[in-house]
């Protein structure tokens, strides 16, 4: 079991594509082990699937004023932040009120923001709404 919490967790160095995450999602959440250690495993498997193109850039929605730092990588890990659109504790909860990956695949997204932008997102609401409720503005970016 070690062995596989570790691959599990960190992913023992291997490039796992979307289709495979989705798949160790479904199979954690039917482990026989502690809810604590499966919402912890789960937490980090959606971290996973959210940076599959990278933490910041690879994010296909960056907020208007995180757009003003792209491209000065040095800056990102001071001033922007990773932010999961629908919060891990809630895609934990449905997860593992049997929903599978694929039908939450909509809402296991990412979205950078500016450290600031981060403390104004409500935490009393998910998804996008948390955005347009505190006036953060959205793009969708291209990566090519």
């Amino acid at each position: 079991m070690a062995i596989a919490q570790k691959i599990i967790m960190n992913g023992a160095g291997m490039n796992l594509d979307l289709e495979e995450l989705y798949n160790l999602i479904n199979y954690v959440k039917d482990l026989n082990i502690s809810e604590k250690l499966k919402k912890k495993i789960l937490d980090n498997l959606i971290w996973k699937v959210t940076e599959i193109n990278g933490k910041y850039e690879g994010v296909s929605y960056w907020s208007e004023e995180a757009l003003k730092f792209r491209g000065k990588k040095k800056i990102y890990p001071k001033e922007l932040r990773h932010e999961h659109v629908w919060t891990r504790k809630y895609l934990i909860r449905e997860l593992l009120s049997g929903k599978s990956a694929k039908e939450m695949a909509d809402k296991i997204v990412a979205c950078i923001v500016t450290k600031y932008e981060h403390g104004l997102l409500k935490k009393d609401c998910e998804g996008w709404d948390r955005y347009k409720d505190t006036g953060v503005s959205v793009k969708k970016v291209s990566w090519n």
